[in-house]
């Protein structure tokens, strides 16, 4: 068979023409700075992705950051490491990304194979491209603000074991480390309770999981409250006890299971 010298030419449309820009262009030319001030680069600032709205996520959990710039574009969801790196262009701690409003577009392109003696071959074909309106803010640490995953359970004035209480004691779940449930005041505290947790972070990597560190927060009266996934980005949940006594853990915005817990 002869060797085939295959060279593919697109035709485009406006919103895929806009997808595939770096991300940095998309970044840099839809940003409006907001502080009073401009900041020194950061060593690495947090990813969050999240499915509510940035304002959203914002008000909720870091509502006492400083809000120092925004980005909006409408594109493909992009890698993190790409948010990362413009946050510490801006001195960002923390990047708030929200991917909202799926688009799938329409790509049309033709693919020529050059053939031995000068002959060729083109075909045309359609791709799918799925986009989301994005909205990124950039949030800088204030003094002795903290973030919801910088907590552990030695800071924590715990109630009294309560034995009635079925959202108390220790949870295990899948791919996760064993939780241990406390009660302080209005709230349901769970803390890893695993001395060699395996649980790693593959997006916030520096955010290692040590023993007592804060996984979920739950409001008693609304039973609504945070998890912190895999790479400690939290995700804003509600939660229930089921008909098997597990503790149901739903995404607040689609009521999707992010986790279900079954005693240990």
């Amino acid at each position: 068979m002869p060797k085939r010298l295959v060279k593919a030419s697109l035709l485009t449309s406006l919103a895929f023409l806009l997808t595939s820009c770096t991300f940095y262009r998309l970044l840099k030319d839809s940003y409006t700075h907001l502080a009073p001030e401009s900041f020194q680069q950061t060593a690495k600032p947090v990813y969050v992705g999240t499915v509510y709205s940035a304002q959203t996520m914002h008000d909720a959990l870091f509502n006492d950051f400083l809000l120092i710039g925004e980005s909006s574009f409408t594109a493909k969801h992009g890698r993190a490491s790409k948010y990362i790196n413009y946050g510490k262009e801006v001195g960002a701690d923390v990047v708030i990304v929200s991917f909202q409003n799926m688009q799938k577009v329409k790509e049309h392109f033709s693919i020529t194979e050059r053939l031995l003696w000068d002959a060729s071959l083109t075909t045309f074909h359609t791709k799918t491209i799925i986009n989301f309106d994005q909205d990124v803010l950039f949030l800088k640490r204030i003094g002795n603000v903290r973030a919801p995953w910088e907590y552990a359970k030695e800071e924590f004035e715990l109630d009294k074991k309560n034995d009635t209480d079925p959202y108390l004691g220790n949870w295990m779940g899948y791919k996760t480390c064993k939780i241990e449930i406390h009660s302080a005041g209005d709230e349901y505290l769970g803390f890893i309770n695993e001395a060699n947790c395996k649980e790693k972070p593959r997006i916030n990597r520096m955010l290692a999981w040590k023993n007592g560190d804060i996984k979920l927060r739950i409001n008693k009266q609304s039973k609504q409250g945070f998890y912190l996934n895999q790479s400690k980005i939290p995700i804003l949940i509600k939660s229930q006890i089921n008909k098997f006594g597990h503790l149901d853990l739903l995404d607040k915005n689609t009521d999707q299971v992010v986790a279900s817990l079954q005693k240990s």
